[in-house]
């Protein structure tokens, strides 16, 4: 599942014209999780701060772990625990 603020950003900041490779690229991107090493490179590409993309990858991550049930339960287990002590 592709986050649609990556979407948005990635159509936004792809370059325009007959580029394909640089398309396919940005395209593979928004399918992994954005590495700082990934986003360095991003970066060095595109001139777009490899923190916004950071970022963008850390939403992302919070969305999903916010959405995953076994995960909420977990954390409602340590915070009863943590409620006790």
């Amino acid at each position: 599942m592709v986050n649609n603020t990556w979407k948005t950003f990635i159509q936004r900041a792809r370059p325009k014209g007959k580029n394909t490779a640089i398309n396919l690229r940005l395209s593979e991107a928004i399918k992994k999780q954005i590495t700082t090493e990934y986003a360095l490179l991003l970066e060095a590409a595109l001139g777009i701060d490899a923190g916004i993309w950071l970022r963008l990858q850390a939403d992302y991550n919070m969305q999903k772990a916010k959405s995953d049930k076994s995960f909420i339960a977990r954390l409602e287990q340590i915070r009863k625990y943590a409620a006790v002590l």
